[in-house]
């Protein structure tokens, strides 16, 4: 079942009629990356390198930098964006 096919059932059932109200299609990006504002331990680094998980994305940096100055960090993002990095890099 897709998304919209979904959406659409959802729709036509009456306990759920007139809930959704907005549906908006939004088209793919690329994926936008950068390394933490200072250098990960060189094994970690390297571990994230072997399995392709780096430079880290934009959150999972910016999370990091957060964690390491003493912030208190809730990552909400879409499913398999890379969440789990967010707290175990740090």
């Amino acid at each position: 079942m897709t998304v919209t096919s979904f959406i659409d059932e959802i729709r036509a059932q009456s306990g759920y009629r007139g809930q959704i109200v907005h549906v908006e299609h939004l088209p793919s990006r690329p994926p936008s990356c950068r390394e933490p504002a200072r250098a990960l331990h060189e094994r970690l680094e390297s571990a994230l390198r072997a399995a392709d998980l780096y430079p880290l994305y934009t959150h999972q940096a910016m999370a990091v930098d957060l964690v390491r100055s003493g912030e208190n960090v809730a990552v909400v993002t879409g499913a398999a964006s890379g969440k789990t990095l967010c707290y175990n890099v740090p």
